[in-house]
């Protein structure tokens, strides 16, 4: 093929052989300026050979997904002709029929298999040992954001083994942990975690690794100095309080309010509201609460919602909201995404959804 081009001549050569040793990656912006700026490392992982592959920076995780098309894509050399005033020649040497995406993700750390430990030196489930480091360095997650979600995970160490603590442990290093930062006069929101640390160092129980694990489950801030974050406490507290008495019966409102409000460390002050549990409990009667929670249902949305309705018939929409979030990955209202699985109706301000 030859192009003639305001005299210049410019010859197109395809000599095409399959060679699967190129793959094109199609960089988003961001990932594009991380590499331009050239001042963070980026590796590839996964956590099994199963798994999706991710693109990991210092700060910032993308997924890579295989997009396969039936464009005409040719990977090309230019030579240039001796006539440099003629032009030269392009030759084809490869054909592409996939490309690879790249978007950004929040990245995931695989617990199956991390040992469950309850305190004491006693676990509620073993595991294989595996270090916290190595666990670090091959997770799909960026070192940033891999911190922010171990302690999310109840992620912490025991002697550089990497280890989940239990809910109930959690609970307990929880209440211990506040009644010592109010004993020792500590200021809630100034504070580091060596000082947190040597209020609780006569107790063998709780490491610097298992304060660390707490304190920065439970505060705003991801470096020091942290501060105590209300509200995730009375979350926490909330959450536990429905799982032990909501569990295998129904408890009205005001009897849960009551038990909620006992869970806390005393002269602990902090302010309660049912909307901080919700995708945790239903109500199958209307004055009745019984915890459920959303990482136990299905990851099928139309199965989670038949067990959803089948619970409890109405739902308000901010109520049901946090139990199918996860699965608007387009961001659309969601008064306009439910639109596609279930009904709703407007009553004064309020939007209720009901099943098909």
């Amino acid at each position: 093929m030859v192009d003639d081009t305001a005299s210049h001549e410019i010859g197109i050569y395809a000599n095409l052989n399959s060679d699967t040793s190129f793959r094109l990656i199609e960089l988003s912006p961001e990932l594009l300026e991380i590499i331009e700026n050239d001042e963070e490392p980026i590796f590839i992982k996964a956590s099994s050979e199963e798994s999706d592959i991710v693109l990991c920076s210092k700060t910032k995780s993308f997924q890579i997904k295989q997009r396969n098309h039936s464009n005409t894509v040719m990977l090309m050399d230019s030579k240039n002709s001796c006539e440099e005033e003629k032009g030269g020649s392009f030759w084809g040497y490869s054909s592409q029929a996939s490309v690879f995406e790249c978007k950004p993700t929040s990245g995931k750390i695989d617990v199956r298999g991390i040992p469950i430990y309850d305190g004491q030196g006693n676990f509620k489930k073993g595991g294989l040992e595996t270090s916290l480091e190595y666990l670090r360095e091959n997770a799909p997650i960026s070192d940033f954001e891999f911190d922010k979600a171990w302690f999310n995970l109840n992620g912490s160490s025991i002697n550089g083994q990497a280890v989940i603590l239990s809910h109930d442990f959690i609970t307990r290093s929880l209440h211990v942990l506040i009644m010592s930062i109010m004993a020792s006069n500590l200021d809630f929101n100034e504070l580091s975690l060596i000082e947190v640390y040597k209020t609780l160092s006569e107790d063998d129980d709780y490491t610097i690794d298992v304060v660390e694990t707490v304190l920065r489950k439970f505060s705003k801030e991801d470096k020091e100095p942290f501060s105590l974050n209300k509200e995730k406490i009375a979350q926490w507290y909330g959450i536990e309080t429905l799982r032990k008495f909501g569990s295998e019966k129904y408890i009205s409102p005001s009897e849960f309010f009551i038990k909620w409000k006992s869970e806390f460390p005393p002269f602990f002050e902090c302010s309660i509201d049912l909307p901080l549990l919700n995708g945790f409990f239903v109500r199958p009667l209307p004055d009745r609460l019984q915890y459920l929670s959303k990482y136990e249902l299905p990851k099928d949305i139309n199965e989670r919602l038949r067990i959803l309705f089948k619970l409890q018939s109405t739902w308000e929409l901010n109520d049901i909201i946090p139990f199918i979030e996860e699965f608007n990955s387009k961001g659309l209202k969601f008064e306009n995404f439910i639109m596609k699985f279930a009904k709703k109706k407007k009553v004064g301000k309020k939007i209720y959804v009901t099943p098909r």
